[in-house]
């Protein structure tokens, strides 16, 4: 789990002067997940909240996209890319909620209830399926 440093009030992925997007989820991990799904849609930074926001957490997101939009000139989009779920759709209303005018954002919820980790791990036991594999206790073999 996330334990924040004192001062560091959500997981964020290094970004370049240069960002377009920026793509927010609940946890990293599904940060990471996202990105093994969509790929890193040009110069991104993700963030990651770790559960609902709090009033130090929407501050500081509101001055991150600020100051990606004053470099961006209207280019910028925050993808809300929380779980597809109640919470996740709240998540997405409140960071609406703080999004400045000419920055566009987008609302990303995975296909399948859930998370976009869920949905990885869907799409991978699909693949494996697939494969004519099926898991066997804690190992996996090959269906003849």
């Amino acid at each position: 789990m996330f334990q924040p440093r004192p001062g560091r009030v959500f997981w964020e992925s290094s970004a370049g002067g240069d960002v377009r997007r920026i793509i927010l989820t609940e946890k990293p991990i599904d940060a990471m997940s996202y990105h093994q799904l969509r790929g890193a849609e040009g110069p991104v930074q993700y963030i990651s909240t770790e559960g609902p926001l709090q009033p130090a957490q929407l501050a500081k997101l509101k001055q991150v996209i600020a100051d990606h939009a004053g470099r961006q000139r209207d280019r910028l989009v925050v993808v809300a890319a929380f779980g597809n779920s109640r919470d996740g759709a709240g998540l997405a209303r409140e960071v609406q909620a703080i999004v400045p005018a000419g920055v566009h954002l987008e609302r990303a919820a995975p296909e399948i209830r859930g998370t976009w980790n869920d949905r990885l791990q869907a799409k991978e036991r699909d693949y494996i399926r697939s494969q004519g594999v099926r898991q066997m206790g804690r190992g996996l073999e090959r269906e003849r």
